[in-house]
């Protein structure tokens, strides 16, 4: 299949491969998404799929990093820090549903790596938010952080339904959700300095 000119209106090569991969995700398992069958359902020749792409995985970590939203922690955040937690449910407007739903499916996946994926990602979304470095963490803050996003990951995953912000919220209105920010916002407060 010829390339695209670059003129063209129609999406590149890439975009639709990353169209068939979140499409094939929503319907099957990740264990079963081969290179030839992203190509085909992408209309694109498998050679092309290796100019983007070193292998899924690193395909899977691309399109999931491009799918965050750096900023959504700092959105976020500040309202359950504040007890304001009701209006939090407001940030979740049509964008942020969306990526939270591509984010379920990285959860909701038969991969530990997608799932891994999903953990690191916000685990670094929130560090770099509160300005913190993970090297510079004791191992009982890291302790501490792994099991709350990883307790996220498993939340997100948990439902085969769309993402409905109402459980997060009523999470974070709980004894449980007020002790996990009380914790993120103590790690927060102290910035460690690198040596």
């Amino acid at each position: 299949m010829a390339r695209p000119r670059k003129d063209q209106q129609e999406p590149s090569a890439k975009e639709r491969l990353s169209d068939a991969f979140w499409d094939m995700l929503e319907r099957m398992p990740y264990s079963k998404i081969t290179v030839a069958a992203l190509s085909a359902r992408a209309g694109v020749n498998h050679n092309t799929f290796y100019r983007h792409f070193g292998c899924i995985d690193d395909m899977a970590k691309e399109l999931f990093d491009e799918n965050m939203l750096p900023e959504l922690p700092e959105k976020i955040l500040p309202l359950f820090l504040q007890g304001e937690v009701g209006q939090g449910a407001d940030l979740f407007d049509a964008d942020i549903r969306f990526r939270f739903e591509r984010a379920r499916l990285f959860a909701c996946s038969d991969s530990v790596q997608l799932n891994v994926i999903l953990k690191e990602s916000l685990t670094n979304l929130w560090l770099n938010m509160v300005g913190l470095v993970e090297d510079d963490l004791t191992q009982s803050d890291r302790d501490k952080i792994s099991f709350i996003f990883g307790g996220l990951v498993s939340l997100l995953g948990a439902s085969k339904e769309p993402f409905k912000p109402e459980r997060l919220m009523s999470i974070a209105e709980s004894s449980l959700g007020r002790g996990i920010f009380e914790t993120l916002a103590e790690l927060a407060s102290r910035r460690f300095v690198a040596n």
